[in-house]
């Protein structure tokens, strides 16, 4: 841009130099009290003297047109036309600023200001939302995973026409960070046997208020360790359901929930359910974990 108004400069400055030379050629040429009959008469005279005079003709340069621009128009003139635009564009900016008032300025530099502290107020919100979100991400990437992977009978016995079994559950943390135990429910019941004769699969319906579960004073299990004495039920069998237990009508399901956290604010679930079979002297066979998928879900 610098180097095209100084173009333009030039050629403006020796199209005035060219145009003053034509004008000052014309004006010892032509008289201009002489006629033009008059001028085509001495011209020949004229031509005459200055051969005599002059043994060498001389020959009169003649100027060469005034640049113009692609459209047409003179390079002057499309500077003269941009600066009456940018005057007229600064006459205007001058008008409404002196058209505005006081009041009327502080009433536009507060609405301005108002509009950039909710712009501000919004992106701020925005940002804030934002690193909450990664907060919790980062968070929920080192939770713990407390999972039970295997139940245990550590006692049996039969008194009185009553059969009475121990049950350990084993528990190991899968995460990468401690898990705080905050309540647990762990029970031995009897449930209608979930294979019958017709390979039916028939498991209860459960539900759990862990509001209500128990709580440990050695609650926390760190990452990769399992722990086998931690959470621990019986179960109790009169006469009565004892001979359902023994003609296969009914079979022990060790079940219950575990509530647990880690460092974020939020609390994980894990559900068990795992089904007791014992031989006829009453000592556990196997255990087996419940065919349905909610019964051992987690969250």
């Amino acid at each position: 841009m610098k180097r095209l108004n100084l173009l333009s400069a030039s050629i403006l400055i020796v199209s005035a130099l060219l145009l003053n030379a034509v004008r000052s050629v014309n004006a010892q040429g032509l008289g201009p009290s002489q006629s033009l009959t008059q001028q085509r008469n001495d011209t020949p005279q004229q031509t005459q003297a200055q051969a005599k005079q002059s043994p060498s003709p001389t020959r009169v340069k003649q100027a060469p047109p005034p640049v113009n621009s692609v459209n047409g128009q003179s390079t002057s003139d499309e500077i003269r036309k941009d600066g009456d635009q940018y005057a007229g564009l600064l006459r205007k900016v001058r008008e409404w600023i002196l058209g505005i008032s006081t009041q009327g300025f502080f009433n536009f530099i507060i609405a301005a200001a108002t509009l950039a502290m909710a712009v501000f107020s919004y992106l701020l919100v925005c940002v804030t939302r934002e690193l909450h979100k990664a907060t919790e991400g980062a968070l929920y990437v080192n939770r713990p995973f407390l999972m039970v992977t295997k139940v245990e009978c550590t006692d049996t016995k039969f008194i009185n026409g009553a059969l009475t079994h121990k049950f350990a559950i084993h528990l190991k943390n899968f995460g990468v960070g401690p898990a705080d135990i905050v309540t647990y429910i762990a029970s031995a019941d009897p449930n209608d046997t979930p294979i019958g004769y017709v390979t039916e699969i028939k498991e209860p319906e459960l539900l759990y208020f862990p509001e209500n579960g128990q709580r440990l004073s050695d609650s926390l299990v760190g990452p990769g360790e399992e722990v086998t004495d931690r959470i621990e039920c019986r179960s109790t069998l009169d006469p009565t359901i004892f001979a359902l237990v023994q003609d296969r009508s009914k079979t022990l399901g060790i079940n219950g929930i575990i509530t647990y956290r880690g460092t974020a604010p939020k609390s994980y679930e894990t559900r068990f359910f795992w089904w007791f079979f014992m031989d006829a002297d009453y000592k556990p066979i196997r255990f087996v974990r419940a065919f349905r998928p909610d019964l051992n879900s987690h969250t």
